[in-house]
């Protein structure tokens, strides 16, 4: 069997919460199988479908730095999370170094609570990044969101979040707190 997952070119929706640009429509489901059916093996069973999503929301408390608008800042620090916990590149901010094939978040890649730390410490205007949680919930695009249901992941055991081969993260609402020392 040979399984293709196919992520909908959507970086612009995707950029502004419409995660149901997902959803990869049918008739480009059946345009990719037949352009592919002539060169599969006859024993070999083609599957094509979208992959499986877990969306992630991040609740922060962030130390500005002084004389920075601390709304501001945590403008900033909710941008650079939707942006980083994203299955496509839809902008990279200056705080995101990946590498520069950065195509979103790759296939299978395990989120780390530190991954998120680290991302935090480099948003301009954060001085101390105090706590990060996250909690995350299967993403069928197409369906409504049920946020209610949300698993809390980061507590304390666990610190990451394991992302099966066939998955990509998504970015859900963030919460993003600023707090005096």
């Amino acid at each position: 069997m040979v399984e293709l997952l196919i992520v909908p070119a959507a970086n612009d929706a995707i950029a502004n919460g419409n995660l149901t640009a997902l959803q990869v429509p049918i008739a480009l489901r059946n345009h990719v199988v037949r352009h592919l059916e002539p060169y599969r093996l006859l024993t070999t069973q083609l599957v094509v479908r979208e992959p499986r999503y877990l969306g992630v929301s991040v609740q922060a408390e962030i130390i500005p730095h002084p004389h920075t608008d601390p709304e501001l800042v945590c403008e900033r620090t909710r941008a650079a999370l939707r942006q980083f916990l994203s299955p496509l590149d839809i902008g990279r901010p200056s705080v995101i170094e990946p590498g520069e094939d950065w195509q979103g978040w790759p296939f299978g890649r395990d989120l780390y609570v530190a991954d998120l730390f680290g991302l935090l410490q480099q948003v301009a205007g954060v001085r101390y990044v105090r706590d990060v949680r996250f909690a995350s919930i299967a993403v069928a695009p197409g369906q409504e969101l049920n946020i209610a249901t949300l698993t809390q992941t980061a507590d304390n055991v666990t610190r990451m979040l394991h992302v099966p081969a066939d998955t990509l993260i998504c970015s859900l609402e963030h919460t993003v707190t600023a707090v005096t020392l």
